[in-house]
C-alpha cells in the first residue's frame, strides 16, 4: 500500500489514540468455544472529505486489538465501501482496511456507490474496487478463496471459513447481479452441499422493519422501479440483472444449506400515510426468516448505521455488528458495538446499543430469533 501523507498521519494519530483511550464498555464476553464475525456496511460517509475517516480507522483497529479477546475471525463488508467511487475515497478506505491485513481474511461486497462515474451505478464499472482491492493484498483473504466469477475482480467472489461445527462459504454478490453471475453462483453452491452458506450483499431486504412490530416483514426488492432498487438505477436499464426476489428464487430457494443474508443499503426511510418520505434516524435495522422449499431456514438481515444517532455527514460513529458464531454450530448472537463511543472518554455515551433487536440471537435450525436485552 502506498498510503498518502496525510492518511499515514491520520493512521498515526489514531493508533495513539487509541492505544491510551479507556474503554467504556466492552460487549458481554464471547462464550467459550463461539468466535466472532465482524460486520461493516455503508462506509461511504467516512471517505469523503468532510467525513470522520479517523472513526473507521478505530473500528479496525478495535477490531485488530480485540481478536484474541473476542476471537474476531474474519470480516464481512456489505457495501458502499465508498461515496463517489473516486481514487482519494478508496484510498482513504483501503488505508483504514490495510489494518487488518495479515490478521483476518476481509470478505467486501461492493454497493451502488462503488460503481460507475462519480459512485452513481450509471454503468458497471468497479475497476476501483479491484485496484484498491486486490485478492494478494491479505494473505489471509488469499488462503479463504473459494471461486470467483472472473479473474482478477473480486465483486463476485466465494471464500471458504471452517471453526469447529461451522463449515462456511461466504458468497459475495454485486450490486445489481447479472443473470449469469447468479448461475454461476448456484454451480459454486452445488459443489459444497455440506458448507452453510451466508450471502453478503449490498440490496436484500429493505426497510419496512421488524423492529417495531412482531409479525411485520420487510420487503425482498423486486424489479420494481422502487426507491433504492437495484431496478431503479441506470444500470439496469442497460443490461438484465437480478432483483433480490429473482436470487432468492433462482439461488437460495433451491439449497438445502443457505442460512444467513446480510445487506446494508436500505435505511432510515419510511413513508407516512400522506405518501411523504421522512428520515428516522433509529430505523436502521431490519430482518425476516423463511423457509426455502428444501425445508431449511434462511435469516435475512438488513444493517444501516450510517444514520443511527448521528449527522450522516459523519458516516455513522463507528457502529458496527460482531456475529457470535456458537459452538453448538446452530446459533448466531448479534451485538451492535461502537468502537467509536467505547473510546471517546465519556460514559454517558454507551457503545452497547440496547434496542431489543440490536442485540439479539437466531438459531438456523429452528428458525427462531429472540432479543438478548433482558
Amino acid at each position: 500500500m502506498n498510503m498518502r501523507p496525510h492518511l499515514l498521519l491520520i493512521v498515526s494519530l489514531v493508533f495513539c489514540t487509541s492505544a491510551q483511550a479507556d474503554i467504556d464498555a466492552l460487549p458481554v464476553p464471547i462464550n467459550e468455544g463461539a468466535f466472532t464475525a465482524a460486520w461493516i456496511t455503508d462506509t461511504q460517509y467516512y471517505t469523503e472529505p468532510t467525513g470522520d475517516v479517523g472513526t473507521l480507522l478505530k473500528m479496525t483497529d478495535w477490531l485488530k486489538r480485540y481478536q484474541a479477546e473476542r476471537d474476531i475471525r474474519f470480516l464481512v463488508h456489505t457495501g458502499d465501501i465508498t461515496n463517489r467511487n473516486t481514487p482519494t475515497q478508496w484510498s482513504r478506505i483501503e488505508a483504514c482496511m490495510d489494518v487488518l491485513n495479515n490478521s483476518m481474511p476481509c470478505f467486501l461486497a461492493i454497493g451502488n456507490h462503488d460503481m460507475g462515474p462519480n459512485g452513481k451505478a450509471t454503468v458497471r464499472e468497479v475497476s476501483n474496487f479491484n485496484k484498491y482491492f486486490k485478492l494478494s493484498d491479505n494473505p489471509l483473504t488469499t488462503a479463504s478463496i473459494c471461486s470467483v466469477y472472473e479473474p482478477g475482480h473480486l465483486e463476485n467472489a466465494c471464500y471458504f471459513y471452517d471453526y469447529g461445527k461451522w463449515s462456511l462459504l461466504i458468497l459475495s454478490l454485486e450490486f445489481a447481479t447479472r443473470p449469469a453471475v447468479v448461475a454461476w453462483a448456484d454451480s459454486v453452491i452445488s459443489n459444497y452441499p455440506d458448507r452453510k452458506v451466508i450471502l453478503i450483499t449490498h440490496d436484500f431486504i429493505d426497510y419496512n422493519s421488524t423492529r417495531w412490530t412482531e409479525d411485520g416483514r420487510p420487503l425482498r426488492s423486486t424489479q420494481e422501479q422502487a426507491h433504492g432498487y437495484a431496478a431503479s438505477y441506470q444500470v439496469a436499464r442497460t443490461e438484465a440483472i437480478c432483483s433480490a426476489e429473482d436470487i432468492w428464487q433462482q439461488l437460495i430457494n433451491k439449497h438445502s444449506n443457505f442460512i444467513l443474508t446480510l445487506n446494508g443499503h436500505f435505511g432510515s426511510e419510511i413513508t407516512n400515510s400522506d405518501g411523504t418520505v421522512v428520515r428516522d434516524p433509529e430505523y436502521v435495522s431490519s430482518y425476516r426468516v423463511d423457509k426455502t422449499t428444501c425445508g431449511n431456514y434462511v435469516h435475512q438481515v438488513m444493517f444501516n448505521p450510517q444514520f443511527l444517532k448521528s449527522n450522516p455527514a459523519s458516516g455513522g460513529h463507528g457502529w458496527l455488528r460482531l456475529l457470535e458464531f456458537q459452538p453448538d454450530g446452530q446459533t448466531i448472537n448479534f451485538r451492535t458495538f461502537s468502537p467509536f463511543y467505547a473510546m471517546d472518554g465519556d460514559a454517558a455515551t454507551s457503545p452497547i446499543l440496547e434496542d431489543k433487536w440490536e442485540q439479539f440471537s437466531i438459531n438456523i435450525n429452528a428458525g427462531t430469533r429472540t432479543s438478548l436485552v433482558k
